[in-house]
């Protein structure tokens, strides 16, 4: 059957509940259980890549998975009930590993013995050369763009200046693959280069791949695609960076509220561009967009 108005919002609304309950999952996963599960720091940045690459895998696999069924049934309310009983699934899923986890790690009891306290105990929001506050605001800048393979404006950019279906699919394969490789880069970048200097080689890194997209968009649009793919190693790397600065330079009782406050910036900074492409739709408008992007990036 059609489709009905119900039906599209109770689906919007269960993801936007799953995205929610996703980032609830990371940051209490990474601020919380791992630094406490790890034995050592060189350990807890391997944990750290290891979620991460658990979650590109299954960003990789699920599109795929759901795809090919798709493509087996023409039933719109069928695909509905499938997409909720997956939510349903997950959720179920995610309540019984999440239980185990913080039996193991003993988060709860380390939560219990720690003193309550509402204060930083020395830490800084408004120190300038800061690690923890400087990054956060370039990890933030980072989502102020459209150059990024998932991006849609930038995927009907692509399309309409002629790039074929396959190639845009093909590409965002490539850069799933790319952000895994970035997870196996950071711990050996980190051992070398410490946190601090090891996330700013990354962010370099990204920078100049990224900026090298905006004049290969005048030359074709594939060689901007393959800039934006090929910086995807180093976007994730530094991520991986990120979650690290918070780890290491943020009192454990307040990183849970640090790494929301990024997050919150990433955000905003995605609204910012989304609105600013609200203002500029047109086709020859996207350089403009383009331009906006890798001043904020660099």
């Amino acid at each position: 059957g059609n489709l009905t108005p119900p039906a599209v919002t109770l689906v919007v609304l269960c993801s936007a509940a799953s995205e929610m309950l996703k980032e609830f999952s990371s940051i209490a996963l990474e601020m919380r259980v791992a630094p406490l599960s790890a034995q050592s720091s060189k350990s807890l940045v391997g944990l750290n890549s290891r979620v991460k690459q658990a979650e590109l895998m299954a960003t990789v696999i699920v599109p795929l998975v759901f795809g090919w069924y798709a493509s087996l049934t023409q039933a719109p309310a069928h695909l509905i009930r499938v997409v909720l009983c997956a939510h349903l699934v997950s959720a179920i899923t995610a309540d019984f590993l999440w239980r185990r986890t913080l039996a193991a790690s003993g988060v709860e009891k380390a939560s219990a013995k720690a003193p309550a306290t509402r204060h930083l105990q020395g830490w800084s929001f408004a120190a300038p050369l800061d690690p923890v506050m400087g990054m956060c605001i370039a990890d933030a800048l980072l989502f102020c763009t459209v150059l990024n393979d998932h991006d849609p404006l930038f995927t009907v950019h692509l399309a309409a200046a002629g790039l074929d279906p396959g190639i845009l699919g093909s590409a965002r394969s490539l850069g799933a693959f790319a952000g895994l490789l970035g997870t196996f880069l950071w711990p050996s970048i980190q051992s070398r280069q410490g946190t601090p200097r090891g996330a700013a080689i990354a962010l370099l890194a990204f920078i100049v791949a990224v900026a090298a997209a905006l004049p290969g968009l005048r030359m074709s649009p594939g060689v901007a695609l393959l800039f934006v793919t090929l910086s995807r190693p180093f976007l994730w790397t530094f991520d991986l960076a990120m979650v690290s600065i918070l780890q290491e330079f943020v009192p454990a009782h307040w990183r849970g509220q640090a790494a929301a406050f990024r997050d919150l910036g990433c955000e905003l900074f995605e609204l910012l561009i989304a609105t600013a492409a609200v203002a500029l739709p047109n086709f020859e408008q996207f350089w403009a967009l383009a331009g906006i992007s890798v001043a904020a990036v660099c």
